[in-house]
């Protein structure tokens, strides 16, 4: 899967010429199938559905699929911040990134409950790994408080 993130500009003079649904970019992959010889080459054309300008707070994703992969790559990049961080010695640095992740991470599944019957299993799962590691880093950190950590989740 290749995930794209679209960043909004703030290059007035562009916004003031796009309309909802206007191309973006183009996005061209070229790679050889596996176990084979045979190469595959790809065009993608990438709009953007929303107004110039217009940024939801909880992002614009194209299907729930998508939205759950980039919540699944935010989730693996804050947990292997975290574990750098600790491994050298840092627990307080590390548990910077964690509790602001299980934060949002929490923030997002009941967001979704309210949509659904019930949470995602596999994010839930994966919050569970966060509070385990958390109660892990706690116990082994340094005297010094934890600080005002940076926000992990990336804002849109």
């Amino acid at each position: 899967m290749i995930l794209l993130e679209l960043v909004p500009t703030s290059d007035e003079a562009l916004l003031s010429e796009l309309q909802p649904g206007a191309t973006t970019g183009e996005l061209f992959m070229r790679y050889r199938k596996p176990g084979t010889e045979l190469f595959v080459e790809q065009r993608t054309t990438i709009t953007n559905p929303l107004a110039p300008g217009d940024t939801p707070d909880a992002g614009q994703f194209e299907s729930t699929s998508v939205e759950k992969a980039f919540v699944t790559l935010n989730i693996f990049a804050g947990l292997q911040m975290a574990v750098e961080r600790f491994a050298q010695g840092s627990p307080n640095s590390a548990l910077n990134v964690l509790i602001p992740l299980r934060d949002n991470v929490s923030e997002w599944l009941l967001a979704q409950t309210a949509e659904r019957v019930e949470a995602d299993p596999d994010i839930q799962a994966d919050l569970e790994v966060v509070d385990d590691l958390i109660e892990l880093m706690e116990a082994d950190r340094a005297t010094e408080e934890v600080g005002a950590p940076p926000n992990p989740w990336p804002q849109d």
